[in-house]
Parts: structure tokens; C-alpha cells; sequence
């Protein structure tokens, strides 16, 4: 019996199942961004991935799975709003609107970012970088998955902190910063 994932949190599901035991999502019912890479591509012939977690103007960050490690990971794609885009391409490749010199600058930037995270991986604040690699035409960090909710979802839920508040949460990330 052939083992699949959800792409809505990659707990493990057997063929014919339609509904996640562990988050209720319904299969094929998850439907990302018409930029974003498919659910169930496969990259690097290893990391599996799943919906979008968040997104910003220089990225976007996928739920994937390690099927090497069995491990549920982070994956960060360099994807520069506005630059690249996947309209009408087949695969997951990105198409570039910026020069070969702008583009290569940003993968090598991005890479950096992955260097310089993965000299610190023992801060525990700090997320572990699994992988790092070029492909698709951009680049892409593989990083240790952390459950938990957002600053942005805690706000959106409970509304504006005290600076007490403030303080308890971020004084963690801060130390592990300095």
C-alpha cells in the first residue's frame, strides 16, 4: 500500500483516504497560489513539498517533508516578487524579468543567508539550515519545521500585546539575535 502525505500538515495517510486523521483537511482540496510551486512536487528528488506557509516580497516558504530523514522541514524559496514568475511553464522553473546579473546576485544573497543561518545553528532561537541548492532557475534553503503559531496569527487572534507581553516573547529571539 503506497504511503502518501497531506499537504496540509504531511502527516502520513494511506491510499484511498480522503480526509487527514491528524488536521481534518480534505484531499485535493488545498489550492495554492498560482506562482507558487505545485503541492506533491518533489525537489531535489527528496524534500515533498506541501501548501505555502507565508510569503513575502523576496520569498516563499513551504510545509515539505524530507523523505530521506522522515522529517517534516521548512522550504524557502527565493522568489522576488515582481522578478520572476511560473505562468504557462510546465514544472516548478521560475521565469526571470530582471537581467542574468540581477538574478544571480539575488540567488547568491539568498545563499548567504542560508551560510550565515547555518554557522549559528546552535542558538537555539535559531533555525537549523537542513540543505541548501539551485534549481527551478532560483535557490532554495531547507530548514528544521517549527510548530506554532505566528506573531501574526496571535495578533489577528487575541489583538494588540502590552509592552509586558512584548517583552516575555520577544526577549528569547532577542538574546539568541544578539
Amino acid at each position: 500500500m503506497e504511503i502518501i502525505h497531506c499537504m496540509n500538515c504531511m502527516a502520513k495517510m494511506k491510499e484511498g483516504q480522503e480526509i487527514c486523521p491528524v488536521c481534518g483537511a480534505r484531499m485535493g482540496s488545498l489550492i495554492q497560489p498560482e506562482y507558487a510551486l505545485s503541492l506533491n512536487e518533489i525537489l531535489k528528488g527528496r524534500y515533498l513539498v506541501g501548501r505555502v506557509l507565508g510569503e513575502g516580497g523576496f520569498g516563499i516558504t513551504y510545509l515539505g517533508f524530507d523523505l530521506m530523514l522522515n522529517i517534516k522541514v521548512a522550504i524557502k524559496e527565493y522568489f522576488p516578487m515582481g522578478a520572476v514568475n511560473r505562468k504557462g511553464l510546465d514544472s516548478g522553473r521560475v521565469s526571470w524579468n530582471t537581467s542574468v546579473v540581477n538574478r544571480e546576485a539575488g540567488c547568491k544573497s539568498f545563499i548567504k543567508e542560508a551560510q550565515k543561518m547555518a554557522r549559528i545553528d546552535q542558538i537555539p532561537e535559531i533555525v537549523r539550515v537542513r540543505d541548501v541548492f539551485l534549481t527551478n532557475d532560483t535557490a532554495y534553503i531547507v530548514m528544521d519545521f517549527v510548530e506554532g503559531e505566528t506573531l501574526k496569527a496571535k495578533l489577528r487572534r487575541e489583538g494588540p500585546m502590552d509592552a509586558g507581553e512584548c517583552i516575555r516573547l520577544l526577549l528569547p529571539v532577542m538574546e539568541g539575535m544578539s
